[in-house]
């Protein structure tokens, strides 16, 4: 069965059972998930569980503790792993950012992520067309990466007065160029002379996974 996406707070409830089971040997008590997960009542509990087993990520009867991981999520189909996508990072002007803004978590393909350190890993959807040369185009969501350090020629998601945008990175002597991959002319290169922050290196774009039927991943052009 093919995973679908997950809220933030499904997946708090769905890494709350795996947890249970792992440490425990069984699955939590329906009233176990409301205490520790602060829930105002058990129906609440339920309708996640039941969005849970709709999504794929669980099978359940009606009977205490029958809750169960279908297969293991962690490595959904042996292929895939949940990353956080985040807000809107702008490939045109820079677009306000939040950078702690989870709004939902999406299956993403494990090939993708170098040594599976996923929490070095975030999803961010774009706005516009500056990159679309570099095959980031407008409204999709892309992976990025978190690096210690940034090389000439990584397209990166670079930080302005607490604003986004996807850039390719450019160092000079005296200053950074963030440029514009784009067949608009009207995209102009950036340059920086005062610090500023880079949230990460764009590893490809991804289409919209709320259905992954058919999923294929678009790697970026003359990317190391």
């Amino acid at each position: 069965m093919s995973k679908t996406s997950l809220t933030r707070k499904q997946k708090v409830i769905l890494d709350y059972i795996a947890d249970y089971i792992e440490k425990k040997n069984m699955a939590p008590l329906t009233t176990e998930i409301q205490n520790e997960l602060k829930f105002k009542s058990t129906r609440s509990v339920f309708q996640y569980l039941d969005a849970l087993k709709a999504k794929g990520y669980i099978k359940k009867d009606n009977t205490p503790r029958s809750i169960k991981l279908v297969e293991d999520f962690k490595e959904i189909d042996g292929q895939t792993e949940l990353i956080p996508l985040l807000g809107t990072a702008s490939c045109g002007t820079p677009a306000f950012f939040a950078d702690d803004n989870i709004e939902e978590y999406l299956p993403v393909d494990v090939n993708l992520l170098n040594n599976y350190n996923k929490h070095s890993y975030f999803l961010l959807k774009t706005s516009g067309t500056s990159m679309d040369k570099a095959d980031i185009n407008d409204k999709s969501i892309v992976l990025v990466e978190k690096l210690d350090a940034y090389e000439n020629g990584d397209k990166v998601v670079a930080i302005l007065d607490g604003l986004a945008t996807i850039k390719t990175l450019h160092k000079g002597n005296e200053a950074f160029v963030l440029t514009p991959e784009s067949s608009d002319t009207k995209h102009k290169p950036i340059i920086v002379k005062n610090e500023f922050h880079i949230a990460g290196k764009v590893v490809c774009e991804i289409p919209d996974i709320t259905d992954v039927g058919s999923v294929k991943y678009v790697p970026l052009k003359n990317m190391n």
